[in-house]
Protein backbone atom coordinates (compact mmCIF):
# COMPACT_ATOMS: atom_id res chain seq x y z
CA UNK A 1 0.00 0.00 0.00
CA UNK A 2 1.09 3.31 -0.54
CA UNK A 3 0.68 6.17 1.63
CA UNK A 4 1.29 10.11 1.30
CA UNK A 5 0.73 12.94 3.06
CA UNK A 6 -1.26 15.71 1.60
CA UNK A 7 -1.15 19.08 3.09
CA UNK A 8 -3.93 21.70 3.66
CA UNK A 9 -6.91 19.11 2.66
CA UNK A 10 -9.34 20.03 4.77
CA UNK A 11 -8.69 23.92 3.99
CA UNK A 12 -8.51 22.82 0.47
CA UNK A 13 -12.17 21.51 0.26
CA UNK A 14 -13.52 24.40 2.33
CA UNK A 15 -11.93 26.84 -0.22
CA UNK A 16 -13.73 24.54 -2.98
CA UNK A 17 -16.80 24.93 -1.06
CA UNK A 18 -16.99 28.66 -1.60
CA UNK A 19 -17.64 28.08 -5.26
CA UNK A 20 -20.27 26.99 -7.37
CA UNK A 21 -21.08 23.50 -7.85
CA UNK A 22 -20.48 23.77 -11.40
CA UNK A 23 -17.08 25.69 -11.17
CA UNK A 24 -15.61 23.64 -8.56
CA UNK A 25 -16.27 20.30 -10.58
CA UNK A 26 -14.43 22.29 -13.30
CA UNK A 27 -11.83 23.49 -11.50
CA UNK A 28 -11.10 19.99 -9.80
CA UNK A 29 -11.32 18.07 -13.42
CA UNK A 30 -8.98 20.36 -14.96
CA UNK A 31 -6.38 20.04 -11.93
CA UNK A 32 -7.13 16.81 -11.96
CA UNK A 33 -6.15 16.28 -15.47
CA UNK A 34 -3.10 17.91 -14.88
CA UNK A 35 -2.26 16.33 -12.31
CA UNK A 36 -2.72 13.02 -14.36
CA UNK A 37 -0.30 13.75 -17.37
CA UNK A 38 2.88 12.83 -15.37
CA UNK A 39 1.30 9.10 -15.22
CA UNK A 40 0.02 9.22 -18.26
CA UNK A 41 3.72 10.05 -19.72
CA UNK A 42 5.07 7.23 -17.56
CA UNK A 43 2.65 4.64 -18.82
CA UNK A 44 3.79 5.39 -22.14
CA UNK A 45 7.12 4.38 -21.24
CA UNK A 46 6.46 1.20 -19.72
CA UNK A 47 3.74 0.12 -22.05
CA UNK A 48 4.81 -2.77 -23.93
CA UNK A 49 5.44 -1.67 -27.66
CA UNK A 50 6.24 -3.35 -31.09
CA UNK A 51 7.80 -0.75 -33.54
CA UNK A 52 5.75 -0.57 -36.76
CA UNK A 53 2.19 -0.58 -35.54
CA UNK A 54 0.07 1.54 -34.16
CA UNK A 55 0.84 0.60 -30.41
CA UNK A 56 -0.59 0.38 -26.90
CA UNK A 57 1.23 3.90 -25.95
CA UNK A 58 -0.58 5.33 -28.68
CA UNK A 59 -4.26 4.86 -27.39
CA UNK A 60 -3.11 6.57 -23.74
CA UNK A 61 -5.42 9.36 -22.40
CA UNK A 62 -6.88 10.77 -19.79
CA UNK A 63 -10.36 11.56 -20.15
CA UNK A 64 -13.62 12.26 -17.73
CA UNK A 65 -14.97 9.59 -15.90
CA UNK A 66 -18.26 8.99 -14.24
CA UNK A 67 -18.72 8.71 -10.27
CA UNK A 68 -21.66 7.47 -8.33
CA UNK A 69 -21.82 10.56 -6.49
CA UNK A 70 -22.48 13.80 -7.65
CA UNK A 71 -20.27 15.49 -5.41
CA UNK A 72 -17.01 13.58 -6.44
CA UNK A 73 -14.98 14.58 -9.90
CA UNK A 74 -13.53 11.53 -11.45
CA UNK A 75 -11.18 10.97 -13.99
CA UNK A 76 -9.63 8.05 -15.45
CA UNK A 77 -6.04 7.34 -17.19
CA UNK A 78 -5.29 4.69 -19.75
CA UNK A 79 -5.96 3.41 -23.11
CA UNK A 80 -8.79 3.86 -24.76
CA UNK A 81 -10.97 1.73 -26.46
CA UNK A 82 -8.84 1.05 -29.29
CA UNK A 83 -6.26 0.13 -26.79
CA UNK A 84 -8.49 -2.49 -25.09
CA UNK A 85 -6.24 -5.32 -25.00
CA UNK A 86 -3.98 -2.97 -22.71
CA UNK A 87 -5.81 -4.60 -19.49
CA UNK A 88 -5.02 -8.51 -20.75
CA UNK A 89 -1.59 -7.08 -20.94
CA UNK A 90 -1.78 -5.64 -16.79
CA UNK A 91 -3.62 -8.33 -15.22
CA UNK A 92 -3.31 -11.62 -17.57
CA UNK A 93 -5.49 -14.38 -19.18
CA UNK A 94 -5.52 -17.52 -18.83
CA UNK A 95 -2.79 -17.88 -21.65
CA UNK A 96 -0.42 -15.20 -20.97
CA UNK A 97 1.26 -13.64 -18.00
CA UNK A 98 0.84 -10.92 -16.59
CA UNK A 99 2.93 -8.27 -17.85
CA UNK A 100 2.35 -4.97 -15.51
CA UNK A 101 2.42 -1.60 -16.53
CA UNK A 102 0.15 0.48 -15.82
CA UNK A 103 0.19 0.05 -11.85
CA UNK A 104 4.50 0.52 -11.61
CA UNK A 105 3.55 4.09 -13.69
CA UNK A 106 0.93 4.85 -10.56
CA UNK A 107 3.31 4.07 -8.16
CA UNK A 108 6.08 5.86 -9.59
CA UNK A 109 4.16 8.77 -9.86
CA UNK A 110 1.65 9.42 -7.29
CA UNK A 111 3.03 11.43 -5.17
CA UNK A 112 4.19 13.74 -7.89
CA UNK A 113 0.69 13.93 -9.01
CA UNK A 114 -0.36 14.74 -5.58
CA UNK A 115 1.73 17.70 -5.79
CA UNK A 116 0.74 18.71 -8.93
CA UNK A 117 -2.72 18.23 -7.75
CA UNK A 118 -2.24 20.82 -4.80
CA UNK A 119 -0.48 23.44 -6.67
CA UNK A 120 -3.15 23.51 -9.86
CA UNK A 121 -5.87 23.66 -7.02
CA UNK A 122 -4.34 26.49 -5.02
CA UNK A 123 -3.48 28.17 -8.16
CA UNK A 124 -7.17 28.21 -9.22
CA UNK A 125 -8.45 29.19 -6.65
CA UNK A 126 -6.13 32.34 -6.12
CA UNK A 127 -6.82 33.52 -9.39
CA UNK A 128 -10.80 33.41 -7.89
CA UNK A 129 -9.55 35.38 -4.63
CA UNK A 130 -9.53 32.54 -2.64
CA UNK A 131 -5.95 31.97 -0.67
CA UNK A 132 -4.30 29.38 1.64
CA UNK A 133 -4.97 30.86 4.90
CA UNK A 134 -2.96 27.95 7.41
CA UNK A 135 -1.72 24.27 6.47
CA UNK A 136 -2.95 21.07 7.75
CA UNK A 137 -1.76 17.13 7.27
CA UNK A 138 -4.28 14.57 6.31
CA UNK A 139 -3.00 11.14 5.61
CA UNK A 140 -4.12 10.32 2.00
CA UNK A 141 -4.00 6.31 1.23
CA UNK A 142 -5.79 3.88 -1.20
CA UNK A 143 -7.14 1.13 0.65
CA UNK A 144 -5.68 -1.98 -0.03
CA UNK A 145 -3.76 -0.21 -2.67
CA UNK A 146 -5.67 0.61 -4.88
CA UNK A 147 -8.38 3.16 -6.59
CA UNK A 148 -6.34 6.73 -4.64
CA UNK A 149 -6.60 9.13 -7.93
Amino acid sequence: MITVRFEGGQELLKALDTLSARVSRTVQREALKAAAEPMRKRMATLAPYEPGKPDLRDTLAISNARADDDKIVSIKVGPTRHGFYGSFLEFGTAEIAPRPWMRPAFDETVKQALAVLRAELWTALASRGIQRTATSEVPVSAPGGGGLL
